[in-house]
Parts: structure tokens; C-alpha cells; sequence
């Protein structure tokens, strides 16, 4: 990975500090970072409402399913054994990914630290 400064990298033809460049850099980067810092907490809501609204629905469809029971008779699904069963097994297989995506973080975050000293 390299790093580069923009900051002390704006220099004007005299090799003296270029004070414009040096704003527009540093303004660009950080609009750039908060922008997407937005966009990232844009997106992780929006999903949190569809797919918790999709979530809800199924639930609903699957609460009216009518099944003949054991004794022949229709009757109303009221025990999601199977529904609940998967979606625990669907975030247990979660879990593992976002331990691997914390440490892996981490380390880029060591290894910038020991490139910056």
C-alpha cells in the first residue's frame, strides 16, 4: 500500500507551499469521506426498513398458510418451527463473516499505524 500526503504535496513552481491547493485538497477529501459516510448510513437504513418490512410480510403469509392436520382436517399454520429454524441458522452463518471483516479491519488498521510511524 503507499500512502501519499496531498497536503505537503502542493507546492507551487517556486517549490514554495501552495495554499489554494493545499484547501482544495484537503476540502475535496474530506467531503469526499463524509459524502460517502452518508451514503453508507443511507443505504444501511434504507435496507433496515425493506428488508425488516419484507421480513414482517413473510411473516404474515406464512402465519395464514392452512395445512391439513393429522387428523384430516384443515387447519391454520401457528407454530413457525421451520421459518425460525432457518433464519437462526441464516444468522449464525453471519456471525463468522463479521468476526473475519472486524479482524481483517484491524489488521489494515495496524499495519497503516506501523507504516505512518
Amino acid at each position: 500500500l503507499q500512502y501519499t500526503n496531498v497536503y505537503t504535496a502542493a507546492t507551487d513552481v517556486s517549490g514554495a507551499p501552495d495554499l489554494q491547493a493545499r484547501a482544495a485538497a484537503t476540502s475535496w477529501h474530506s467531503s469526499g469521506t463524509t459524502m460517502a459516510m452518508h451514503l453508507g448510513k443511507t443505504l444501511s437504513v434504507s435496507g433496515l426498513i425493506v428488508f425488516g418490512t419484507i421480513t414482517s410480510l413473510f411473516a404474515k403469509v406464512v402465519y395464514e398458510l392452512k395445512g391439513v392436520g393429522l387428523d384430516g382436517q384443515e387447519k391454520l399454520f401457528q407454530k413457525p418451527w421451520a421459518m425460525t429454524t432457518i433464519m437462526f441458522i441464516g444468522m449464525t452463518f453471519c456471525l463468522p463473516i463479521a468476526y473475519y471483516k472486524e479482524w481483517k479491519q484491524e489488521q489494515e488498521r495496524k499495519l497503516k499505524d506501523e507504516y505512518e510511524e
